[in-house]
């Protein structure tokens, strides 16, 4: 009985994933060339393996798709590591009674050792040392607004054994326009820098963003794509906090970026306004919801008794770092306990759901100058006191700039929900009534049905 079987071509990547398995975690790799090879092997004996880690594609074959319908269809419980993200994993509508893992980078053999271990229970003193990947990703849309590197930039060609990075941009110089669009309409997705230079370019990043902003908030030119910044500057932050914390540069441009957001919800005095705007600049669903959010909190804000200035900067603070410890749009649109049981996650990253909004306010915590009872909020912005889960009731022991963030928060849902097509407003409203029932909350909801057209 062999503990893991790998799916992978045959080649020298096969033989130095199976190798270090041996060499660092001492499990048995049985390897096969495909997944109807995978296939052959668990219908033979479903009790085989322990772990399966495949690609989510190998060549132009789905592979993770077809061995989870698989494993669905035999109600299979072995655990599956995949090796690079898939929507169709991510979010899945269908439970599953096996375990799903995944690493971003399909050939990250360092990140493969690591997950391997945590699945079987392997503890960092029964490893050796473990091998660096030579090369970090960086999302290729931050190349948007950089104007040099300060390090060398290279470009991932091919998989396993073909891969190679090839040098593409020298530093000191930047990507022009054209050939970041060709690269994006192929579907390159990340390009690389040595690990050893990850925060030298990570710094340079923010730096020259922090500078982009400067020049845009003086800027009177329309040309300029307010969102296109401010987007990348929360993207920025929310992938690099945890290796960087909040350096000044990186405060500087959030403090920024807050700022513009709560400028920007005083120029439409109805939602459809903004909404026709985010559409205009094609927002990620992570920044749409930000943005919305600050909307419908501050327009709460100017109709209740106590809403001052000092409370729209806490609240557009929480709303900027609310989900910063969640990483892409598929996790960031589960709203509730429901929805993140149906959704295909490695056990990791539902765990991370679950205690994100912990996890955000601790992120927060080294913040200069933090504003008062933000920390606070974004903790229980799902209505539980403790950071950790989901809930549909609310305690007194949540505070009314709580509620506010909650009910906010909430109203945007719908309106993302939605899919920007016209707002059923009457629909929206009687949503909001039927989730928030007391008379606690009945301010809140006519404020928004003044802004919701």
């Amino acid at each position: 009985m062999s503990d893991i079987l790998l799916i992978m071509p045959e080649g020298e990547t096969q033989n130095a994933f199976a190798m270090n398995i041996k060499a660092y975690l001492n499990l048995e790799t049985h390897c096969v060339n495909n997944v109807v090879e995978a296939i052959e092997e668990l219908s033979k004996d479903v009790n085989s393996f322990n772990l399966v880690i495949t690609y989510t594609e190998i060549g132009k074959e789905p592979s993770l798709k077809v061995l989870i319908e698989f494993f669905k269809d035999r109600k299979l419980k072995i655990s599956i590591l995949t090796l690079g993200e898939d929507k169709y994993v991510m979010m899945s509508n269908s439970a599953q009674e096996f375990s799903l893992y995944s690493v971003e980078e399909p050939d990250d053999l360092r990140e493969v050792l690591k997950t391997t271990a945590e699945i079987f229970n392997i503890t960092p003193r029964d490893m050796l040392k473990v091998p660096t990947s030579q090369f970090y990703p960086i999302p290729i849309e931050h190349f948007s607004t950089l104007i040099s590197t300060p390090t060398d930039v290279f470009i991932k060609i091919g998989k396993g054994d073909t891969c190679q990075y090839i040098k593409r941009i020298h530093a000191g110089e930047g990507l022009d326009e054209s050939t970041l669009e060709r690269y994006i309409s192929s579907g390159v997705m990340s390009l690389y820098v040595e690990s050893s230079n990850r925060l030298n370019f990570v710094n340079a990043l923010t730096s020259q963003l922090l500078r982009h902003l400067d020049e845009e908030i003086s800027s009177d030119n329309d040309a300029i794509n307010e969102d296109t910044i401010t987007q990348t500057i929360q993207e920025t932050v929310s992938k690099n906090i945890e290796v960087l914390g909040i350096t000044p540069d990186i405060q500087k441009i959030c403090n920024k970026s807050i700022h513009k957001m709560m400028k920007e919800g005083e120029k439409f005095p109805r939602i459809n306004g903004l909404i026709e705007r985010l559409l205009s600049n094609k927002a990620t669903f992570g920044f749409k919801h930000t943005q919305i959010t600050t909307y419908m909190a501050m327009a709460i804000l100017k109709k209740i008794d106590w809403g001052k200035e000092e409370q729209e900067k806490t609240i557009s603070f929480v709303s900027f770092f609310h989900d910063i410890s969640l990483k892409n749009d598929a996790v960031t649109m589960i709203r509730n306990e429901t929805e993140l049981n149906n959704a295909i996650l490695s056990k990791k990253d539902k765990e991370l759901v679950m205690r994100h909004a912990q996890k955000s306010a601790e992120f927060i915590h080294q913040y200069p100058h933090l504003p008062m009872g933000a920390d606070t909020i974004i903790r229980q912005h799902h209505g539980v006191l403790n950071g950790h889960g989901f809930s549909d009731t609310y305690s007194g022991n949540l505070s009314p700039l709580t509620l506010v963030f909650i009910v906010a928060e909430e109203c945007a849902h719908l309106v993302l929900k939605s899919k920007f097509e016209e707002l059923n407003r009457m629909k929206i409203l009687y949503d909001m009534e039927q989730k928030f029932k007391t008379s606690r909350f009945k301010k809140m909801l006519d404020a928004l049905d003044k802004v919701i057209e």
